[in-house]
């Protein structure tokens, strides 16, 4: 049986640590190899880390309004403020899993940093499925890559300017990708050029997560809207499931009709429940 959690690993530094060398305090470090090759953290490793924990329930009482996960962000205000979101705003996120296609026998690879809201909500998501989850260390063409082909990933996440990198690699051809269904990407709209050359390219589908860290994902333009012409794919797409959006007037916030002075926002069960810079600085989102 597979394991739940891979992690890809950056290349070895001339004496690196191993979780038998930490002297049993610190986490377990897999070598990789000179090419930026990484190790499974799946293998012994990893069941040595797992073994440091006891393989019980605690018996915490939870109740749906405590929090559950706390991320930071600037935002347009330029100020770091932490969101914090509720176990049952954690949970309304695990319907993008619908739309993405992730299920138990997906295998998910995170190729953004789990302090990101896309890279973390992709695990979270993908594990919640009972889907295998592969944690890239970096975005190294050549990393995800091998972990594309190795894990026969079926579903990942990125930035476009990553895609770019992907596609112009020298050696991309030598993979095999063709386990890859979904590719998401947020962070920015995906040009009309690069959608193309990827298509020209490979055979999978392309689905662009539009949110912010307070509302994790919002919308997204299906794979079909991805081949129905650059109108479409600059587009932020339909609601995703639990999300109500509401058009208003950019200056007075009132509701009007749709036209080129509206604005739409969105809403959802997945919403932060207070930011702050710490617990004695929280407020409502």
């Amino acid at each position: 049986m597979r394991p739940l959690l891979s992690v890809t690993t950056r290349p070895s530094s001339p004496n690196p640590v191993s979780s038998a060398d930490s002297g049993g305090g610190g986490s377990p470090v897999p070598s990789g190899d000179a090419d930026g090759h990484g190790d499974d953290f799946g293998s012994d490793d990893y069941e040595v880390w797992l073994s440091r924990w006891p393989a019980h329930d605690p018996g915490v009482a939870v109740a749906d309004t405590d929090s559950a996960r706390m991320m930071y962000t600037s935002g347009t205000t330029g100020v770091p403020k932490a969101a914090l979101f509720s176990g049952a705003a954690v949970r309304a996120t695990f319907g993008t899993g619908e739309v993405v296609g992730i299920a138990e026998d997906s295998l998910a690879l995170v190729s953004m940093p789990l302090f990101h809201a896309a890279g973390l909500n992709l695990g979270v998501v993908a594990l919640a499925a009972g889907a295998h989850c592969v944690i890239a260390a970096d975005a190294k063409p050549g990393l995800l890559l091998e972990a594309v082909e190795r894990h026969r990933v079926t579903t990942t996440i990125v930035v476009p300017a990553v895609l770019r990198t992907l596609l112009e690699a020298p050696d991309t051809d030598r993979y095999d990708l063709s386990a890859l269904d979904t590719v998401c990407y947020e962070g920015s709209p995906i040009s009309p050029d690069l959608l193309r050359a990827w298509l020209d390219r490979f055979r999978c589908g392309f689905l662009q997560i539009y949110g912010m860290t307070e509302t994790i994902a919002a919308t997204a333009p299906s794979p079909e809207d991805h081949l129905g012409g650059a109108e479409r794919v600059l587009s932020a797409g339909r609601p995703l499931p639990g999300v109500t959006v509401r058009i208003v007037h950019p200056v007075t916030g009132e509701d009007v009709p749709k036209g080129p002075s509206a604005r739409s926002g969105p809403r959802r069960r997945a919403a932060c429940t207070g930011t702050g810079k710490g617990p004695r600085r929280r407020r409502r989102c």
